[in-house]
């Protein structure tokens, strides 16, 4: 994993405790992955139920199989990362962000 790759992961980190402080109810995150090797990097979930998955990609501005798959299957939203500035589109049930813009909301 590069080292971009791994601050795209912890800025991902970041919003999901921050944003935990902001609910009254538990937020939880998680790996979620099949049995033929499908990944997304996060699934949050509020409540114990499926909320949003998360995946965090270099510069990558197209819809991420894997995500569309997964956010398909649990019939939740799905949001990808990206490390480009000023990206902010939406594209079905995904919303893909650039870094600069998703850390923008920790404030």
């Amino acid at each position: 994993m590069t080292n971009v790759n791994s601050y795209l992961h912890l800025s991902c980190l970041l919003l999901v405790s921050v944003n935990e402080r902001h609910f009254s109810s538990k937020v939880h995150f998680a790996t979620v992955h099949d049995r033929n090797g499908k990944e997304v990097d996060f699934l949050v979930t509020k409540d114990g139920k499926s909320w949003f998955l998360v995946e965090a990609k270099l510069a990558d501005d197209r819809v991420s199989k894997n995500l569309e798959y997964f956010s398909n299957r649990l019939g939740v939203p799905g949001i990808q990362v990206i490390n480009k500035d000023n990206i902010y589109k939406k594209t079905g049930n995904t919303l893909i962000i650039s870094a600069n813009r998703w850390l923008g909301l920790l404030t």
